[in-house]
């Protein structure tokens, strides 16, 4: 089977070779004590994920990526609290099917929120990202170079 790169944001410092898991979103979005727009965002997509599309791989047992720096760097212009992380070219052995590729856009402030989170998760769900991708690997991933 031929590793496919990737690009992945991190927050710590990674060696080349360094293995990094699947499910550290989840393991930190487990841990939060206080409801927040983003635990009830992530809250709203597993649980249609779950219902609706249990095909697809949980945000909360995978590992996110882009497919270039481009769209890492878009990620970033619209999320600044990564701006501190680095950014690291990673593979993966995880068969192509087994991904999912969805446009990471869920705007800060957005007129009627409640009324159409679910209409936004289901087209995270179904529909095919443009220029906003990111992807979930439900496998582990490996460093191969520091990018920034």
């Amino acid at each position: 089977m031929e590793s496919q790169t990737y690009y992945h944001l991190c927050q710590i410092p990674l060696a080349p070779g360094s293995q990094i898991l699947p499910g550290n979103w989840g393991r930190v979005e487990r841990m939060q004590s206080r409801p927040s727009v983003v635990l009830y965002r992530e809250y709203v997509l597993e649980s249609m994920r779950a219902r609706e599309f249990p095909d697809k791989p949980s945000r909360l047992n995978c590992v996110f990526a882009f497919p270039s720096i481009d769209h890492a760097a878009t990620f970033v212009s619209l999320n600044p609290d990564f701006g501190s992380h680095r950014l690291y070219e990673v593979t993966t052995e995880a068969l192509n099917s087994s991904l999912h590729y969805a446009d990471h856009y869920f705007p800060p402030e957005y007129p009627g929120f409640l009324d159409h989170i679910e209409e936004m998760v289901r087209k995270y769900w179904t529909e095919q990202p443009l220029d906003r991708v990111e992807i979930l690997i439900p496998a582990a991933v490996t460093v191969n170079r520091m990018i920034a």
